[in-house]
């Protein structure tokens, strides 16, 4: 028998670290990628110990590297697309601080831009697969009715970006028989979330992993919460 296999964009550290770590428990094949492979220690680990992992190099920004990354693939499925690569930018970007068209342009470029490129580009190694589920990491501060503090400007325009598009090719690729969530993963215990943050990775991903097990029970495009609780756009 044949397992499956996902791939986690963004895999080095974190939540799409933890991602891998029970995908290849459940015993999935794993493509797992990262800017750096060679520095990826945590990842290598885990390449050592199971044959069912793989690592690819890829800068999500850069569409050569998208594009030679998805030629590496031609001709296999792929059950579960988990876009995951995301960068918080400048901390403290609001009225009264500077408010720099760079960082904007990058923030935006990275956790939305990037993630509808992923998804257009390996959408039909998605729709090969038997699962067909397409999974985005989003944020509680992409939610604008749920913003009661202001402020990350950069961070919340890119996930409220991040969510609108990927809502909207959830309903382009239904046809194909393709189901799409979109996450908040919770406030995790990670190098973005901080140490005080509630719940750790293990929790996190668990909890993402099971809504994954029933994802059809919600209606694709749905923005959830890694209990399952649905989230106000």
């Amino acid at each position: 028998m044949t397992s499956k296999t996902a791939c986690v964009i963004g895999a080095n550290r974190g939540i799409g670290l933890g991602f891998v770590e029970q995908l290849l428990e459940q015993g999935y094949q794993v493509i797992a990628t990262c800017r750096h492979p060679a520095k990826a220690k945590a990842l290598n680990k885990l390449m050592n110990k199971s044959v069912l992992l793989e690592i690819y190099p890829l800068e999500v920004t850069d569409d050569k590297a998208l594009e030679a990354f998805a030629k590496q693939l031609d001709g296999r499925a792929i059950d579960r697309l988990i876009i995951n690569a995301g960068t918080a930018g400048k901390i403290g970007v609001r009225h009264g601080n500077p408010i720099k068209r760079n960082n904007l342009q990058q923030v935006f470029n990275v956790n939305a831009i990037s993630a509808i490129k992923i998804a257009d580009r390996l959408i039909d190694l998605v729709s090969a697969s038997n699962e067909k589920l397409l999974i985005a990491i989003s944020s509680i501060m992409g939610s604008i009715s749920d913003n009661t503090s202001g402020g990350s400007y950069a961070y919340r325009a890119s996930k409220t970006a991040l969510n609108a598009m990927i809502y909207s090719f959830a309903l382009d690729v239904r046809g194909e028989g393709i189901h799409t969530l979109l996450f908040y993963p919770g406030w995790v215990k990670t190098d973005m979330g901080g140490p005080n943050a509630l719940i750790d990775v293990a929790t996190s991903v668990s909890g993402m992993l099971n809504m994954m097990e029933n994802a059809r029970e919600y209606a694709t495009g749905s923005f959830l919460d890694y209990a399952g609780a649905k989230m106000d756009w």
